[in-house]
């Protein structure tokens, strides 16, 4: 969202004005939404965004909303570029799912910094490839002998019990309610 705001030269309102910076992150917002319900509440936060925002809320639409555009003189609907299902975490949260591939960057992050650099020779890869595995298969020995895994540190907790609030408790009925959270 940043790098949209920074491409059309809101940055700069963004990092200086909090009312403004509220509308933007009203957009992504809509990921929490249920899926039934993502074009409702899209429609209605686009007719209350400053007019300012009508690029990024264009591009937003054209990208993951879907519009309806008249061809010929009748309505088509035009697909998002990316469906729905693919960014909405409304049910994730309420399940207590992942909402994002965070665990995914940190095992790569972790095997980079267990390489020790960032471009090893192929004998190199392989032989610390094969002590991380090890590493990997007595982590799943001790899970599997009943070792419980640490857990979450309380901060990220916090917001997940909070999303999980909103997405439950939000209906159509209380649509701008839920833009004024």
């Amino acid at each position: 969202m940043k790098k949209k705001l920074r491409e059309f030269g809101l940055i700069h309102r963004y990092d200086n004005d909090a009312d403004f910076a509220l509308f933007c992150r009203m957009i992504p917002a809509l990921s929490f939404v249920r899926l039934n319900d993502v074009k409702q509440y899209a429609a209605t936060l686009f007719e209350n965004l400053p007019a300012c925002l009508d690029q990024v809320a264009s591009w937003f639409e054209h990208n993951y909303i879907g519009a309806e555009v008249r061809r010929g003189g009748r309505m088509v609907q035009i697909q998002p570029r990316f469906p729905h299902q693919l960014w909405n975490v409304h049910q994730r949260t309420i399940d207590g799912q992942h909402r994002t591939n965070n665990y995914a960057e940190a095992g790569n992050r972790r095997i980079q910094s267990e390489m020790g650099m960032e471009t090893p020779t192929m004998g190199y890869f392989i032989d610390r490839l094969k002590l991380i595995q090890r590493g990997r298969d007595q982590a799943h020995v001790r899970w599997l002998q009943g070792y419980q895994a640490r857990p979450k540190k309380p901060n990220t907790a916090w917001p997940m019990n909070e999303f999980s609030k909103l997405s439950i408790n939000m209906t159509l009925d209380h649509q701008l309610n839920f833009w004024e959270v």
